[in-house]
């Protein structure tokens, strides 16, 4: 498995959110064509439009990487967590069954069902296949496929940073008013791009709280997928913050913002952020591979915590 393979899809569906944010700016119907109400209605459209596609697209992207990450943990579906194992067999099966009706059970069918429950399972599962609009209760169905549940999704409930909208309410939003464009309704009212741009930037952090609870939870329940820590401790570190871990050496290029994973000795998985780097005192903004010395700080308590580089 490629590494960091999840936290590609996230830097993936980020960077179309930022090209959508671009395009918004330099589109601006009220700047381009002041008077031309139609005009303005329709380009505004084209940017709800575009901001479900992202976010859609970015839900699909996380399944595909989502599987690959259980392929690695998993080489055959008995190794999966019993819930996620019935999942897995239930979807298949059921598919497959309405594909006999239709098309009959010749030897390709066969070929396929013994892979329902052998190493290839990977690679025919619709496990994580999204079959509707990115509704909250899809994402929250979606996601408790995978037994990721309850608690670990209380940020859905949320504010999103200062709005006063929830992850849940921007979600609905969005997709109710992408379905009234898309059945061919016009838009009742229409946002500014720096409101729109606003809105991109909370839909991309939904997105972003979507990727590491992700990392969060397939970590705890894979570790195996958490290859090696991104460098050698210092056994015995000097007088240093909560914070801020000390590393005689890291293997891995660290920059200040990164994020990393962190294991506690109780095997509890964090999500965290890189928030400042220093060697022998030294803030440094980048830190490279085979660096000595380096003092990570991060955003929560890492004592006792070993740090992995993303799934």
């Amino acid at each position: 498995m490629a590494q960091s393979v999840l936290w590609t899809s996230w830097l993936d569906s980020r960077s179309r959110y930022e090209s959508l944010k671009f395009f918004v700016k330099a589109s601006d119907g009220n700047r381009v064509f002041p008077t031309d109400v139609t005009y303005a209605m329709h380009l505004y459209s084209s940017w709800v439009l575009l901001a479900y596609a992202a976010t859609e697209a970015a839900v699909v992207d996380f399944g595909r990487a989502i599987i690959e990450c259980l392929g690695e943990a998993a080489a055959d579906p008995s190794m999966l967590p019993a819930p996620v194992r019935v999942e897995h067999y239930t979807r298949m099966l059921r598919d497959l069954g309405l594909r006999a009706k239709d098309e009959g059970a010749d030897a390709s069918f066969s070929d396929l069902l013994r892979s329902v429950d052998g190493e290839s399972w990977a690679d025919t599962t619709i496990l994580m296949r999204l079959e509707r609009n990115v509704w909250p209760e899809t994402i929250k169905e979606w996601l408790g496929r995978i037994g990721l549940a309850g608690e670990k999704l209380r940020w859905m409930s949320q504010p999103i940073g200062a709005s006063a909208e929830t992850a849940a309410s921007r979600l609905t939003k969005l997709v109710e008013e992408r379905n009234d464009i898309a059945h061919g309704a016009l838009p009742t009212q229409i946002l500014t791009a720096d409101l729109m741009c606003d809105w991109i930037d909370e839909i991309a952090a939904i997105v972003g709280e979507i990727a590491a609870s992700l990392q969060r939870h397939l970590a705890s329940e894979y570790p195996n997928l958490l290859v090696a820590p991104i460098g050698q401790l210092d056994p015995n570190p000097p007088r240093l913050s909560d914070e801020t871990i000390a590393m005689l050496e890291v293997g891995v290029t660290l920059k200040s913002g990164s994020a990393l994973l962190l294991r506690s000795s109780e095997g509890a998985v964090h999500f965290v952020t890189v928030k400042s780097l220093q060697i022998d005192g030294v803030a440094m903004e980048e830190v490279a591979a085979k660096s000595n010395r380096v003092a990570v700080t991060v955003s929560r308590d890492a004592r006792g915590c070993v740090p992995y580089s993303l799934i």
